[in-house]
This record gives C-alpha cells, sequence and structure tokens, in this order.
C-alpha cells in the first residue's frame, strides 16, 4: 500500500433521535466524482433503524476534503484508517460504493481486527479494462460539457451539460447506465455566484486515471468477517462473475443482486438498497 501521509476528511455524523450506541459506528463511503451528499438520506435512516452513529465522509479530491496532488484508491484507504483512529472507534462497519467499494475492501484486508462488516456496491477486485476505458470517457465528457458551458451557467442549466454528455455515450453503452438529470446533479456544486462546478477535482483524478497500473495495488490479505457485495443486476461491472476471485479475499462473501439496475444501486432503488443493507446489518 503506498506510503503517503493521511489527510483529515471532511465529514457528516448522522445520529438516531434517542438511544444512541456509540459503538460500531457505520462509516459510509462514495464512489468516484462524487461527495457524502451523493448517499441523500440513506446514512440517516440507517442512524435511525439500527441507533448507531453513522459518517458520510468525502475522499480526497472530492467534497470538502483537501484536493491534493496524490491520489490513488490505495490512498484513499490510508485516509480512511487515519479517520477511524481520529474517532477512536474498536471496530467500525463500512459500506463503500464503487472507489468507496474499493476503499473498503483495501481497508478490511489491511486491518481485519478493526472492521466488523463489510458491504460493497457494484464493485468487485477485478475491473475490466472496457469498463476503465469508460470511466476515463466520463470523466473526459464531464470536463469537456461543463468547458462548452457559458459563464454565469446556474443549476438550471444543467440538462444541458449532461445532454451533452449522454449523447457522446456510445449506444451500446446506454442500456447499462441509467439517465437521470438529478442523479449527476450530485457531482455538481453552485458556487456562490450561481455557476456551477465539479464537487470533486476532475482535473487531478483524469491525471490519476491515465495511468491504470497506478490506480490500485494488487489485493493482498484475507477479511473473514461478514462481507456483502450488493451489485447491479445490469451493472457494467461484473461482480457476480468475479465471485470466486473475491472469495481468496472475502471467503465469507455474500452476493445480492438489485433487480433492473446498473451502477448506482442506492439511487435507482434506495427503498431495496436500504432494506437489503438494513438486512445485513442486522444479521
Amino acid at each position: 500500500m503506498a506510503s503517503c501521509k493521511p489527510i483529515p476528511l471532511a465529514f457528516k455524523v448522522f445520529e438516531a433521535s434517542k438511544d444512541i450506541n456509540e459503538n460500531n459506528p457505520i462509516i459510509f463511503l462514495h464512489g468516484l466524482g462524487a461527495a457524502k451528499e451523493h448517499w441523500n438520506d440513506i446514512p440517516q435512516k440507517v442512524a435511525e433503524a439500527t441507533h448507531r452513529r453513522v459518517y458520510a465522509i468525502d475522499a480526497r479530491n472530492h467534497g470538502d476534503s483537501a484536493w491534493t496532488d496524490e491520489f490513488n484508491f490505495d490512498l484513499n484507504a490510508v485516509d480512511l484508517m487515519h479517520f477511524i483512529d481520529q474517532i477512536a472507534a474498536e471496530k467500525v462497519t463500512i459500506v463503500g460504493h464503487s472507489m468507496g467499494g474499493v476503499t473498503c475492501m483495501k481497508t478490511a484486508l489491511k486491518i481485519p481486527s478493526k472492521v466488523h462488516k463489510v458491504i460493497i456496491e457494484d464493485i468487485g477486485i477485478v475491473i475490466p479494462k472496457d469498463v476503465y476505458g469508460f470511466i476515463k470517457l466520463i470523466f473526459s465528457l464531464f470536463q469537456e460539457a461543463l468547458s462548452n458551458m457559458q459563464a454565469g451557467s446556474t443549476n438550471k442549466d444543467t440538462s444541458k451539460f449532461f445532454d451533452f454528455v449522454y449523447e457522446r455515450i456510445p449506444d451500446e453503452i446506454k442500456p447499462l447506465i441509467k439517465r437521470s438529470d438529478e442523479h449527476f446533479k450530485q457531482f455538481m456544486k453552485q458556487n456562490p455566484d450561481g455557476s456551477v462546478n465539479f464537487r470533486a477535482n476532475f482535473k487531478g483524478i483524469s491525471k490519476t486515471l491515465e495511468s491504470e497500473d497506478t490506480l490500485v495495488s494488487e489485493y493482498e490479505g484475507v477479511y473473514k468477517g461478514p462481507t456483502c457485495f450488493i451489485c447491479g443486476e445490469k451493472s457494467m461491472f461484473p461482480v457476480k462473475q468475479d465471485a470466486e476471485n473475491i472469495k481468496k479475499f472475502f471467503p465469507n462473501a455474500q452476493f445480492i443482486s438489485i433487480k433492473g439496475t446498473t451502477h448506482d444501486v442506492h439511487t435507482e432503488e434506495p427503498q431495496l438498497y436500504l432494506d437489503t443493507l438494513l438486512k445485513f446489518l442486522k444479521e
């Protein structure tokens, strides 16, 4: 794992209205290009249902956390382990979507004694080259779309932004993603002058994406704790096909597909995702 000084992570805390159990907090980790707000009201509902303290954090180069020149998925795990130390948690449950799922896996394998349960949304050990290429394409289109927007464009104008992106996605890929302007708006933020920008450091992240080999190191270790992979039935990420490989590192992993969903399960079917998550947390 990369040796780099961890950075403090921005976070938001969610708690039940009463009877808070401070043991074994739950930490939510968003996907690439997103932010802690991307989870919508799911962290609060989990806090209310479990009576446990819940954190939603921003990864480095995302949201309100520091934007740095150093970025890869291994550093995300370094930052998360530092965050766990900061909140003085003996054990944590970690929930991650996409990139956040990689952070979960890397962290659980590195410090298994501190991780109670792991929930990973729609990503496995292997990221196929065609999927990796699509990620780079989306980041490139997002930046091109923003540069084409007129100065002074506001949040109300972002439908044109997403039209630009969606029209340039290859036709064979479109069935594997769901067009939702409200969903994609969560990748944007409104500046004080009313203009819009990304919540994440797209330029810095895109530079890292240029080198697939340095994005994430080889997986090492075994995590024997309870692990749940929540998969999009129609996702381009072949998580269930990677199950045999995943079980080498997570021998107690279970796999649950959510019907009709693609990559963003928790935004496409939030209630089904929440029900699945809570059932696993309470087992």
